[in-house]
């Protein structure tokens, strides 16, 4: 079954190979109201699951005082409340950053070079940082409840911007073929297919893979959180903002990218308040 090519359809190149002659393209589609049933249909199908911040601090104080029974451990308890607290605060600051930065950038002439405000920096010790998170990793090592569900998020981080791709490419100029299934969704298969092609494309123009395939995995979650004219007004800022390459796609954490989506972060344990918030879980 095929999926009619219309004009709410779009062609994408990774911005990092826009300078590469003959880069390859692809064509994205976008969403329409079915497509969120349809994206927790094939989650289902996957056995894609995400825990929110909220249900793994739970855990997480849960099986400290099960496992620690000194009134120490409560005042630790109460220290990683503050840092989760620190850590919600920032990334609430981020988004407001984000927003300014976007907004900068779509009002800069072409050829400008616009000065961006300073994104903002979380305001909690850094050796404070260190022990709780080496507090948090003694509940991962211990605790299997936690560890599953830290899987399971680590799991829905990789997995579900590839639902995604299946639900809105509709074509690419590499040399693969997009195969459906009878419900007219690219297969896995053909997905991957298209992922491993555009990477060993990249290696072949001596940029990097890793960026070029983050930069068409992110474009598939643009493609179902933003209208068709959200998209042609902010893709362009808002992936530039949002690529691997840029400082911004440390927003959340210091170390992992947001991307519109859950995002797991070495520094936070999977903790910060980013891995719920995109509209794709509703």
């Amino acid at each position: 079954m095929s999926i009619p090519v219309t004009a709410s359809t779009e062609a994408f190149i990774p911005s990092i190979m826009a300078e590469v002659e003959g880069a390859p393209s692809f064509t994205f589609r976008h969403a329409t109201v079915l497509d969120k049933t349809r994206f927790h249909e094939l989650k289902a199908i996957a056995r894609l699951r995400n825990h929110s911040p909220a249900e793994m601090r739970d855990v997480v104080v849960h099986e400290l005082r099960k496992m620690f029974t000194s009134e120490g451990m409560e005042q630790n308890i109460t220290r990683l409340e503050a840092y989760w607290a620190a850590i919600d605060e920032h990334e609430s600051a981020i988004k407001v950053w984000r927003e300014q930065v976007i907004e900068v950038l779509r009002e800069a002439e072409e050829d400008e070079k616009p000065e961006l405000p300073p994104e903002p920096e979380m305001d909690f010790p850094k050796g404070e940082i260190i022990e709780l998170n080496a507090l948090v990793d003694e509940v991962e090592r211990h605790s299997e409840i936690y560890a599953a569900m830290r899987l399971d998020n680590l799991r829905f981080e990789v997995g579900y911007p590839r639902l995604l791709l299946r639900l809105f490419l509709t074509n690419t100029t590499l040399p693969v073929e997009i195969k459906r299934d009878r419900d007219g969704i690219v297969t896995a298969e053909s997905a991957e297919a298209a992922i491993e092609a555009l990477a060993k494309a990249a290696r072949a123009a001596g940029v990097d893979a890793d960026v070029a395939v983050q930069e068409l995995l992110f474009k598939s979650v643009i493609a179902f959180t933003l209208t068709g004219d959200e998209e042609k007004n902010s893709s362009s800022p808002l992936s530039g903002i949002s690529s691997p390459k840029q400082s911004a796609s440390k927003a959340s954490s210091g170390k992992a990218s947001k991307s519109d989506g859950p995002a797991i972060s070495e520094e936070t344990d999977g903790l910060n308040s980013s891995d719920s918030d995109s509209p794709a879980l509703a």
